[in-house]
């Protein structure tokens, strides 16, 4: 037997006595969607959605929970949603003042906190510009779920924009190989 025969035979005999538990992947934070230096008017309104946090779990169907802790922390309050933590402005920001905290995220149930819990560090940095919130967010979701079962040329999704010229018109239809 080679090398490497003789290590998965070992480890395979160590699993099986209970020497070593598997270990189950955590959830990781999109890069774009962490928050890590989220730049805002300082006479935003308390109470206000000013970021989606997003993350993603390699076990499907499980849900996931996002917190807040560490210095800053009070300033923001985060409602889980599915793969989605929503950030809200607790209180008013104060110009020239960054606010710093540890944003986490963990699935809901079943597994002990401290081994399935994803940390990033987020920064608030208060700026004098003025954009609405309205103008931040869309009102859309962005993507589309194939289901596993879909036909080849089959329709799966259509969308329009219509405000503005020119209009964009589109369908995504799934094509044989």
């Amino acid at each position: 037997m080679c090398r490497l025969g003789w290590v998965a035979l070992l480890v395979g005999l160590a699993w099986a006595a209970g020497l070593v538990e598997p270990v189950a992947p955590v959830p990781l934070f999109y890069e774009a969607d962490k928050m890590s230096a989220l730049r805002l008017p300082y006479d935003t309104e308390p109470n206000k959605l000013i970021y989606r946090l997003r993350a993603y779990n390699a076990q499907p169907n499980r849900p996931l929970a996002f917190d807040v802790h560490g210095r800053d922390a009070d300033m923001i309050s985060i409602t889980s949603v599915d793969d989605y933590g929503l950030v809200y402005l607790r209180q008013t920001l104060t110009a020239g003042r960054n606010y710093t905290f540890v944003l986490t995220v963990r699935e809901k149930l079943g597994v002990n906190p401290e081994d399935s819990t994803t940390e990033v560090i987020g920064r608030i940095i208060p700026t004098r510009g003025r954009t609405p919130l309205s103008d931040i967010f869309l009102s859309y979701s962005s993507s589309e779920v194939i289901p596993e079962v879909s036909h080849r040329d089959s329709h799966v999704t259509r969308a329009w924009h219509q405000k503005r010229p020119p209009t964009l018109c589109w369908a995504c239809v799934t094509r044989p190989p």
